[in-house]
C-alpha cells in the first residue's frame, strides 16, 4: 500500500526529439501511457522535445496529436510541451520539465522522468510501482529500472560510477529541487560528456547528500555512498538484459512484434499522412486566395 500524503501529487517528464520525424516509438509509448493506468489518481505530462533539427510543420502537427492522445485518458491531469535546443540532450530536457513543474510542485511530490528509450508501460501500476520501490528506501533518493554497477570501463571516471540508468527514474520533488538550477548534464555535448556528468553526476548528487539508489530489476538491494556495489551482481551493463518484467524497459524489442503495437503503428503513420497532406492542401489554397 503507497503511503499517501494531503494533497500528494504525480508527474512525468516525457523526453524526446526530433531527429526521428515519424515519432513512431513515441507514439506507441503514449499510447501505452494512457492506455494502462498508473495506479496514482492522476499525472500532470510534460513533454520536452530537443530540437535536433529545425522543426517543422510536420514536428508540430504529430507532437500535438501526441498531446491530444494522452488528454483521452481519464488518468491524465494535463500536458505540457517545451521545445528546446539540443545541448545537454536528455538532461537538459529533465532540466526542463523539472522547471516546469516546480511552479506547481510540492516536497512529497513524486516526479518520474522517462524519455524515448524506455518502453512502456506495459499494465497498470506502472507509476505505483516505481512509488512503491522508492518508498524503501529509508533515507530517500532515486528509483530507477535498472543500476550499472560498472560505469565507463576507463579511467576518465574516479570515484563511485554505481548508477541509476536513466531511461527511467524517479523520486520526490524534494531531492530533485536542489537539482533544477544546475541539473547534472545539461550543457553536455559529447556522449560521454552526457553519461559522465549527466547520468553517472545524477546518481552521485544522491549518493552526495546520504540519499540511497535502488531499481526494480534488484529490488532487494540499496546502493549508499557505503555500500554502492555487490560482488554477486553483474558488474556490466544490463539494460538490456533484463530478467524481470519491469514495467519501463529499455528498448524492448518485443515491443515492436505485439499485435498491438502494430495496428497501432500502421493507424499512427495513415492517420498522420492523410492529415499532413490535408494541411498542406488547406495551405496551398489558402495562399492562392
Amino acid at each position: 500500500m503507497l503511503k499517501r500524503v494531503p494533497e500528494q501529487h504525480y508527474f512525468l517528464g516525457y523526453l524526446t526529439a526530433n531527429d526521428d520525424p515519424t515519432f513512431f516509438f513515441d507514439y506507441l509509448n503514449i499510447k501505452n501511457i494512457a492506455r494502462y493506468h498508473p495506479g496514482v489518481a492522476s499525472i500532470h505530462v510534460c513533454i520536452s522535445v530537443s530540437l535536433v533539427r529545425k522543426i517543422n510543420d510536420t514536428d508540430v502537427i504529430r507532437i500535438k496529436q501526441l498531446k491530444k492522445a494522452l488528454l483521452k485518458a481519464s488518468h491524465v491531469a494535463d500536458v505540457n510541451i517545451i521545445y528546446k535546443n539540443n545541448i545537454g540532450r536528455d538532461f537538459s530536457s529533465a532540466q526542463k520539465c523539472l522547471e516546469y513543474f516546480s511552479k506547481f510542485c510540492t516536497e512529497n511530490d513524486y516526479v518520474m522522468i522517462r524519455n524515448r528509450s524506455g518502453y512502456g508501460p506495459f499494465s497498470d501500476d506502472w507509476y505505483k510501482a516505481f512509488i512503491k520501490a522508492n518508498q524503501k528506501l529509508e533515507e530517500g533518493g532515486l528509483t530507477g529500472s535498472t543500476i550499472n554497477q560498472a560505469g565507463l570501463h576507463n579511467n576518465e571516471v574516479k570515484g563511485i560510477q554505481t548508477h541509476i540508468q536513466t531511461y527511467v527514474y524517479i523520486s520526490r520533488w524534494k531531492y530533485f529541487r536542489p537539482l533544477v538550477d544546475e541539473y547534472p548534464g545539461s550543457k553536455g555535448q559529447s556522449k560521454n560528456d552526457v553519461i559522465i556528468n549527466g547520468e553517472i553526476e545524477l546518481s552521485r548528487s544522491f549518493l552526495d547528500r546520504g540519499l540511497a539508489l535502488n531499481c526494480l530489476e534488484w529490488r532487494s538491494y540499496v546502493f549508499t555512498s557505503k555500500r554502492y556495489s555487490y560482488s554477486e551482481l553483474p558488474d556490466r551493463d544490463i539494460k538490456k538484459r533484463t530478467t524481470t518484467d519491469l514495467p519501463i524497459r529499455f528498448r524492448y524489442r518485443r515491443y515492436l512484434y505485439r499485435f498491438r503495437s502494430i495496428i497501432d503503428g500502421i493507424r499512427w503513420d495513415f492517420s498522420e499522412y492523410y492529415r499532413l497532406v490535408f494541411v498542406k492542401k488547406f495551405n496551398h489554397m489558402r495562399e492562392k486566395l
